[in-house]
């Protein structure tokens, strides 16, 4: 029988979560544990604590003792899922599913077609679409923001946050950050979309722009009435998981005026905002810019979905690290 990949047990597994989905951590410990590394290899290869690795090992083990009846632990792994894997390969094919009634005891069928959809979703993430990294700022030279940039996808990847606004003064590197996030994130998802928002688009024409580089399907009937719009523009960010990046939020805001208020033609922006923040999904959305919109300022929070990352300059940074080192040095 031939060996089955790290990618074709995370298809099998995936599924069968309540989530339909596994996080970064986990996903990291079935593909390590299945290539039969060592809870301390897989803590040492990828800089985490042993003992954090063993708690999210074994509590991956319980889970799938659970949903499939029998026992399963990091030294019987291979076998169980050699096992389900074959048992899996004797469905009959497509054809004879369809024209066979299914029971309610015959659930093996439905799991094949779920298996087959997350296989499929595995494909296109191999072949990840993207519009508008080439044309980005160059992050070759990128240094710093490691803080930043370890937070940014902890909570992209590990607490699922679904919008992000990245605020800070001109020059400071928001937009180098976002790019280099992107970079190191980007075979994560199905999609990555990156667009500057200084070149005036409505969010019509903006979402039209998007459907035609990010949908595999054909895009949706675009309807006059924006809400719906975006609606089935967050429809899609449910069913595929995408990394969209807008910079230069702040360029649709009217000048010297309170924060967050949107120049005219561009308020659609703000609903846009308020139901990427309220309505579930597994994509992420970030944002870039000087000044927090409302719809952010009101969502966001340390335990919720919606985070705010504010930059500071490299200069203060230094300047609070020297004073906890004075401090520490005058209490030791």
């Amino acid at each position: 029988m031939p060996e089955i990949t790290p990618d074709e047990v995370l298809a099998l597994l995936t599924p069968l979560f309540r989530s339909n989905r596994l996080n970064d951590t986990q996903e990291l410990v079935l593909r390590e544990s299945w290539q039969r590394k060592s809870y301390q290899q897989i803590a040492t290869a990828f800089g985490y604590d042993t003992d954090y690795i063993k708690g999210v090992g074994s509590h991956l083990w319980r889970s799938l003792s659970e949903i499939l009846g029998i026992p399963v632990s990091k030294s019987t792994f291979h076998a169980v899922i050699h096992s389900y894997s074959h048992q899996s390969k004797q469905i009959s094919s497509k054809s004879e599913i369809v024209s066979k009634p299914l029971t309610t005891h015959d659930c093996s069928f439905c799991l094949k077609i779920i298996i087959a959809k997350k296989l499929a979703s595995e494909k296109i993430r191999n072949h990840l679409k993207s519009y508008g990294l080439k044309t980005a700022i160059d992050v070759s030279f990128f240094s710093g923001r490691i803080t930043e940039l370890s937070t940014l996808k902890h909570w992209i990847l590990e607490e699922n946050c679904r919008l992000i606004a990245i605020l800070g003064m001109v020059g400071i590197g928001k937009t180098a950050l976002s790019v280099k996030l992107t970079e190191e994130i980007k075979q994560q998802f199905e999609f990555v979309f990156y667009y500057n928002l200084n070149t005036g688009l409505s969010l019509s024409e903006l979402l039209t722009k998007i459907c035609d580089y990010c949908l595999i399907s054909p895009p949706p009937r675009i309807y006059q009435r924006i809400e719906v719009e975006i609606l089935c523009f967050i429809e899609y960010l449910q069913n595929h998981r995408c990394l969209i990046i807008f910079d230069g939020f702040d360029t649709i805001f009217q000048d010297r005026m309170l924060t967050g208020n949107y120049r005219n033609g561009y308020e659609e922006y703000g609903q846009l905002l308020q139901q990427l923040g309220e309505i579930n999904h597994q994509s992420c959305i970030i944002i870039t810019s000087r000044e927090i919109p409302q719809e952010i300022a009101v969502l966001e929070g340390n335990f919720l979905p919606v985070r705010v990352l504010k930059l500071e300059g490299f200069e203060r940074q230094r300047n609070r690290v020297s004073c906890r080192n004075r401090v520490s040095e005058v209490i030791v």
